[in-house]
């Protein structure tokens, strides 16, 4: 017998006898890429297996109808070898068993990969994630903290997971009750009365809202699902660098819990345990906050390691009560003590600092119901992690044996008339917050479905989903990033063709609508937002396809739960270019409710980032910003910029990339000529065009035939892979049950590969400067030989022209430097889009902008 079916029972696979080959077939087809909950499952299968005694004793005797050994409810892993090659791995479940005089048969049912991953996360919104790990307080510090990210996890808040991007969101009135006489408290603005480039009108900490990196509240959606997340697309630098704004709640600051909450109470629990006492070691309690009457409010306690997490700086009071009774009366001079320790990793408390320890107390006589009821305080630090424990702190003596040898029970508190429903452990007060905001993200985030989170991602990047529930892994990847041509293996097919029966050819499909839209959120009256829209009647950043063919009506949208983002230039500054997301009231920039927007971390910018007063050396100085630290006005030289564009410093197009569907018009280009408005890397021409192009293309063909299939033909094909018949090459668009036994006919339909999808990965930020870098002065200049061509592969192979380049600061190409021509007579800069390269060097980089300036590339 070639064919093989193992179940997995309780963590070993046995086999199961089969009356012979079992005819198992399964389809293999694409999905729906945007309809993650109607995911089809690929492969299900109904047999019967006779009634061996394997088989009665594996599938435990379920035929007797007073059995219960067997749960009938649950699915288990389950592989189908075809001489002794694994072709299959999925989940087996059994039906029914039939029993006459003379026979009995078993029905068991197989079944493929199922969506279960996304009924994890379908009812969860993103506020009821967890997101205690981020929590810090509202400050100078950790607000200009935040402008260090790079993208590399480590530099920044929390490793650049949480940014504070400079976005007006309105301003700070007084005097409102009279709209005549609103003065705010500064505005975004330079030269004007009331400007932040004054230090008497700063602008408050108060202003500035977190933003979450996606990736991270991605991350967290998955830990949810129990899988793990396969995705090279989402760890590039491109994807890692766009952050999500919170707290756009139409007001001034962050929401803030109340000064009750805000002192973190919780009550945790167990219910009565035995212990085997072994001495001079620590217990772990299982002490849990769901039980019934128990709270935690702001999700500060911790499961499964059963601690708090300190939110703040402070003294924490504490207070844990039971009962303790010992259940080996021959078990003598047995001691416990209560204790508690902290410590920066959660995973090892207990190696931390002792904070608390109680008096000694002896587990009474058998039978007895001694009371604990143990008050404690702690100092702890913000981040810190505190754990209460029982320490069993002498070695007993044993006179005899007992049936419940050297166990002692935890139970619940019973003393004077209280009675406690189970071993209680609570935070009964915490430090007072006077003047501190503590961020808590759960009260910020957007009300917004995690599935529909995940499909807006999904929409935007054209992600394909690809599941397997054996391994519990997801793979994500972008369409054209899945089928990119030069990675696709090549299978020929020609010979598999079924000559004798028909091969149809027909138009990929006449349902398809005449328009496809992709737009944002429409986000009613944010400032710029609405000004776009009443100029050109459709959201900024749109993208509209029309197919120029007669036979398609109709139009089909996917609107995105988020908001565009478009943004100026300041009054006064034309190139400190930021989100206006206010709403203009009565000539006030009045704080407004928004949809939430997604943009990158552009990093720091310099608030004259072309002040140039020399046509050789740089500004010796420029203009600044203030903002409030305490009470303190302080200088930037940079501001923290967010933009849907990667790139603000560039005239250069290629070098950076747009999360508008469409690269468009932006505000900021009324005034201002420096900076490229128009990027060939928009979403749609990144990750859409081509997929669009082909299936709306007049030349895309569905060919419909029947091939000769064997097993291992099954086992062997992708639906990645690039299928060659006679002179064309096709992509998979569905295998029709193929038979994992025996060769066969199979149907199976193709679509004709008219343009070939490639790997795109847009440019993404390039971060330049450090917060609050001071301006460049003059400095000495170097001469340095270099390879210089606009042709980057002449300057990559070396083959370019050597030039004499000049640079300040150092002798070696930088990031962001400006670099000359040096003719003998005079410096001359650079044309934008020259490549250079030094010819003692191997990095590559290319001219920026009209002023010189230079990025790094890759070759």
């Amino acid at each position: 017998m070639d064919t093989t079916l193992l179940v997995n029972i309780s963590g070993t696979y046995e086999r199961l006898d089969l009356f012979e080959d079992i005819p198992i077939t399964l389809t293999l087809q694409q999905s729906d890429v945007t309809n993650l909950v109607g995911r089809k499952v690929p492969f299900s299968k109904t047999i019967q297996i006779p009634d061996t005694q394997a088989n009665a004793i594996l599938l435990e005797h379920f035929f007797e109808v007073n059995g219960t050994d067997f749960n009938p409810l649950s699915k288990v892993p389950c592989v189908v070898q075809y001489r002794g090659t694994d072709i299959f791995q999925g989940l087996l479940r059994m039906n029914s068993v039939s029993t006459s005089l003379t026979n009995r048969i078993w029905e068991i049912y197989i079944l493929g990969e199922v969506a279960d991953f996304t009924t994890n996360i379908k009812d969860f919104l993103l506020q009821d994630l967890d997101w205690t790990d981020l929590q810090h307080e509202h400050n100078y510090d950790n607000i200009t903290l935040s402008w260090q990210a790079k993208n590399n996890d480590i530099d920044g808040l929390f490793g650049g997971e949480v940014i504070y991007p400079l976005i007006n969101y309105g301003l700070d009135y007084q005097n409102l009750d009279v709209p005549s006489a609103a003065t705010p408290s500064f505005t975004y603005s330079f030269g004007e009365a009331r400007s932040f480039d004054q230090a008497g009108f700063p602008v408050p900490e108060k202003m500035f809202k977190p933003a979450l990196r996606v990736k991270n509240v991605l991350d967290r959606i998955f830990a949810r699902t129990g899988y793990q997340v396969d995705s090279e697309f989402f760890d590039t630098d491109y994807f890692k660098s766009i952050y999500m704004d919170t707290f756009t709640n139409g007001k001034i600051g962050i929401e803030q819990v109340s000064g009750v909450t805000n002192q973190n109470i919780f009550k945790a629990g167990m219910t009565q345990r035995n212990f085997r006492y072994t001495g001079n070691r620590l217990v772990d309690l299982p002490l849990f906050d769901f039980l019934p009457g128990t709270y935690d409010p702001l999700n500060n306690y911790q499961n499964p390691s059963q601690s708090f997490r300190v939110p703040y700086a402070g003294d924490y009071y504490f207070n844990i009560r039971f009962n303790v009774e010992k259940l080996d009366p021959t078990m003598l001079g047995a001691k416990l003590q209560v204790v508690a320790f902290v410590s920066n990793d959660e995973n090892n408390i207990s190696g931390g600092t002792q904070v608390f320890q109680s008096t000694e107390f002896n587990i009474p006589v058998f039978a007895a119901n001694q009371p604990q009821n143990i008050f404690f305080s702690a100092t702890c630090t913000t981040g810190q992690y505190l754990k209460v424990y029982i320490r069993e702190t002498d070695n007993p003596t044993f006179v005899g044996t007992a049936s419940n040898q050297r166990q002692y029970l935890i139970k619940p508190y019973n003393y004077a008339g209280i009675v406690d429903p189970y071993v209680s452990y609570d935070l009964y007060n915490g430090p007072i917050l006077t003047g501190v905001e503590d961020v808590d993200f759960s009260l910020g985030v957007p009300n917004l479905n995690c599935l529909e989170f995940l499909k807006s991602l999904v929409q935007m990047f054209n992600l394909i989903i690809y599941q397997d529930e054996a391994n519990q892994t997801i793979r994500i990847e972008p369409y054209n990033w899945y089928y990119n041509n030069s990675e696709r293996e090549v299978k020929d097919w020609t010979n598999k063709l079924d000559l004798t029966t028909y091969q149809k050819v027909e138009p990929l499909s006449f349902d398809l609508k005449k328009e496809v839209v992709w737009t944002t959120k429409e986000n009613g009256f944010e400032f710029l937002s609405r000004q776009y829209r009443e100029r050109f009647d459709h959201e900024f950043g749109r993208m509209r396809f029309t197919s120029p063919d007669n036979i398609f009506v109709g139009e089909e949208s996917y609107v995105s739960p988020f908001a565009s983002i478009p943004t100026s230039g300041v009054t006064g500054n034309v190139n400190f270019i930021i989100p206006q997301c206010y709403y203009f009231n009565n000539g006030l920039q009045t704080p407004y409710s928004t949809t939430p927007h997604l943009f990158f971390w552009v990093g720091n910018r310099y608030v004259d980032p072309f002040g140039i007063t020399n046509p050789v050396f740089p500004s010796t100085s420029g203009r600044t910003w203030y903002m409030l630290s305490g009470a303190t006005p302080v200088a930037q030289t940079t501001y923290p910029c967010v933009s849907h564009q990667s790139l603000l410093d560039t005239t250069l197009p290629s070098l950076m990339s747009d999360l508008n569907y469409l690269s468009d018009f932006d505000f900021f280009g009324n005034s201002n000529t420096q900076v490229a408005q128009f990027s060939p890397y928009d979403l749609y021409s990144s990750f859409w065009e081509t997929y669009i192009t082909n299936l709306y293309s007049r030349e895309t063909r569905r060919l419909a035939a029947n091939f000769w299939f064997k097993p291992l033909d099954v086992y062997e094909t992708s639906l990645s892979d690039k299928i060659f018949i006679k002179d064309a090459n096709y992509t998979i668009e569905k295998i029709q049950d193929a038979n994992l036994v025996n060769k066969q006919l199979t149907n199976i339909s193709l679509i004709k590969d008219v343009y070939p999808y490639y790997k795109i990965l847009p440019p993404n930020p390039v971060y330049l400067l450090d917060p609050n870098e001071p301006y460049p002065g003059v400095e000495p200049a170097f001469t340095t030989l270099c390879y210089v061509s606009f042709d980057k592969e002449e300057v990559c192979n070396t083959t370019a022209p050597i030039v004499q380049i000049t640079t300040f600061g150092t002798g070696t190409l930088q990031n962001f430097r400006k670099v000359y021509e040096d003719t003998g007579t005079q410096l001359l800069l650079l044309t934008a889009g020259t490549y250079l390269r030094q010819t003692t060097g191997s990095q590559l980089f290319v001219v920026a902008d009209i002023y010189g300036r230079i990025i790094e590339q890759d070759c």
